[in-house]
């Protein structure tokens, strides 16, 4: 074999040799991924009631008093909000997928704080809950997230509420927003939230 012959037969090995690589390289590349599916409908969401005035937590104040028989001393030194956690607050909706998990937010106005709530985020978890095999919800607002985010509340060392420190969220009218495992499937409504004397 000829020098010629020897250089054609390097330059033909290495060529082939180079198509290998990059075709096992194609090969092995990532596939992108496949379309998402798309989102299932979105279902519907109210809340009950859906407007709490500051003369209804006054009167479930009193009513909280009674309940848990606080002496006057006690009672004084507590703001009428902390009636809120007397009256129940329902999450109500249909037509989501069924058998499903729902979660439910309050979108906080801008400029208001919440403790606990990561910078940039603008909402808070208040309730979930599973669907029936019909696809409708109900879901109870729990004490613990009316403690933390409606009236923005005080813990103790002991793991319990300070309620002489409650800082209800300002008055004013409030997104509330469901959606399911898929967070683009989004519902929403409003919640008008009178925790405050109007004269404040």
């Amino acid at each position: 074999m000829n020098r010629l012959s020897l250089r054609k037969a390097i330059v033909i090995t290495s060529l082939i040799m180079l198509a290998a690589i990059v075709l096992q390289g194609i090969a092995c590349a990532p596939k992108a991924p496949p379309p998402l599916p798309p989102a299932p409908p979105a279902g519907t969401i109210a809340v009950e009631p859906p407007k709490i005035d500051y003369a209804k937590v006054e009167e479930m104040f009193n009513l909280f008093v009674t309940v848990r028989k606080l002496p006057p001393a006690a009672a004084a030194a507590m703001p009428p909000c902390v009636g809120i956690l007397a009256l129940p607050i329902t999450f109500t909706g249909e037509g989501w997928p069924a058998d499903s998990w729902v979660f439910i937010e309050l979108v906080v106005l801008p400029g208001v704080e919440i403790p606990g709530l990561e910078p940039g985020a603008d909402s808070v978890g208040i309730a979930m809950g599973k669907t029936d095999s019909e696809g409708r919800l109900e879901a109870l607002m729990e004490t613990t997230a009316k403690l933390n985010f409606l009236l923005r509340g005080a813990w103790t060392p002991y793991f319990t509420p300070d309620l002489t420190k409650a800082a209800p969220l300002p008055a004013g009218t409030y997104t509330i927003k469901a959606f399911g495992t898929d967070r683009r499937t989004v519902a929403t409504t409003t919640w008008e939230l009178g925790l405050v004397s109007p004269a404040k």
